[in-house]
């Protein structure tokens, strides 16, 4: 028994050696969790409709750190993700060869039903395919391509034109444009030690100016598009030591716990008429990747707390839905300008089984077994889904390959 516990020890500091040798520091939460959000959760039940005066109880979120600044001394010490990786978590089953040139003018509208998500697929695919590609058959191609990707599009100073929706356009950042950083930024470690310091320099300060914006943009305090701008900025924060900006993150996952309701759901994604499944698996799969994301610190926010609340109720609350969408009309409210589908007949393309390139949205779900200690409630989650993963590695198209770079 000694024996075993040494050994779970030493693997443990060598898998974390690298990044734990920081102090990471951990300031409180911006939050009074001595109380519970209770006029939130009954504001938005009561609501006519997902977007009005009642969701704006928690307010935006503003104010929040801007990354310290990107030079030589920070290129030359990233402090660069683990590529540990077990094989069959980055086997990839398609190739994505084409590099694609630099999106400079991102064409972005006020249109939210616009054709943003498909114009942006190919990105998305592109670096998930090869971030996976790559994990798995290091220093190959993929990773010429990778390196080609990021130093073209830094070059061209990619995505600095029309890069935010025109209606938001004095304080949000696109989502698409910021669905890109968190693979963008993966790609960069990965990639970084074989750049020239030329390139590693002009990248990261591409990267930083994204990054800034991001952090920039105003989002209320509970969205999954909050949850992503702090995803974001928990892996630039580790990646060039920026400890502010993990603080940051530690806290925004706590509150998503703080506005979390008792039962799992989470008020503003629930509203969201036909899209209210939809955007609960969203914002379980950012928060479940930001958890596995803290590993690389060495701990583990799946097993933190508030008030007795913990991602575990949020997963609970999928898993009865998608045993039964019609839970939906529970909190769902009536959602034109957001939503997909109708509270009677929901938008459940979450739950599709994974297409032949990996992705889906539901690709937490392994992660989330990986890590969970609730046994039962994993095996009632995968059962509720009608489906079990393939043996390919399986990417969130705003995440990235959760598995492959974490496990």
């Amino acid at each position: 028994m000694r024996h075993s516990f040494l050994v779970c020890i030493l693997f443990m500091t060598c898998f974390s050696i690298q990044l734990s040798a920081r102090d990471w520091s951990k300031s409180g939460s911006r939050q009074d969790y001595t109380k519970d959000p209770t006029d939130f959760w009954e504001a938005t039940a009561a609501a006519s409709e997902c977007y009005t005066d009642a969701f704006s109880f928690p307010g935006k979120e503003i104010n929040l750190q801007t990354p310290m600044g990107f030079d030589g001394t920070v290129s030359k010490n990233l402090n660069t993700f683990p590529r540990n990786s077990a094989s069959k978590n980055c086997r990839v089953n398609v190739l994505s060869q084409y590099v694609p040139p630099p999106l400079v003018d991102a064409q972005i509208v006020s249109d939210y039903h616009g054709n943003t998500a498909d114009r942006f697929q190919k990105f998305y695919d592109f670096l998930s395919i090869n971030i996976s590609d790559n994990r798995d058959f290091p220093n190959s191609k993929a990773e010429q391509r990778l390196i080609q990707f990021l130093t073209s599009w830094a070059g061209a100073n990619a995505l600095s034109e029309n890069i935010r929706f025109s209606l938001m356009k004095e304080f949000r950042l696109d989502y698409h444009v910021q669905a890109m950083l968190p693979a963008m930024i993966i790609a960069f470690s990965d990639t970084s030690s074989h750049m020239t310091d030329e390139e590693r320099l002009l990248v990261g300060k591409w990267l930083w100016r994204l990054v800034s914006q991001s952090q920039q943009s105003q989002f209320n305090v509970q969205d999954n598009k909050n949850y992503l701008r702090h995803y974001t900025a928990l892996l630039w924060g580790i990646l060039v030591g920026d400890d502010r900006l993990v603080d940051q993150a530690r806290s925004a996952y706590l509150d998503a716990l703080y506005f979390m309701r008792p039962d799992g759901s989470f008020p503003t994604e629930v509203a969201r008429g036909g899209m209210g499944n939809q955007y609960q698996n969203t914002s379980v799969n950012v928060l479940v990747t930001m958890a596995a994301a803290s590993r690389l610190i060495g701990e583990n926010w799946m097993s933190l707390e508030v008030n007795g609340r913990s991602i575990d109720n949020a997963v609970e609350w999928v898993t009865k839905v998608n045993e039964n969408p019609k839970l939906i009309r529970v909190y769902a409210r009536n959602c034109p300008e957001g939503s997909f589908g109708s509270i009677d007949n929901p938008n459940l393309r979450y739950k599709e089984s994974p297409p032949i390139t990996g992705e889906t949205e539901t690709s937490w779900v392994e992660v989330y077994l990986e890590m969970s200690n609730r046994k039962n409630l994993a095996s009632d989650l995968l059962s509720s889904l009608g489906w079990t993963p393939p043996k390919i590695a399986l990417w969130s198209k705003t995440l990235g390959p959760q598995m492959c770079v974490f496990f």
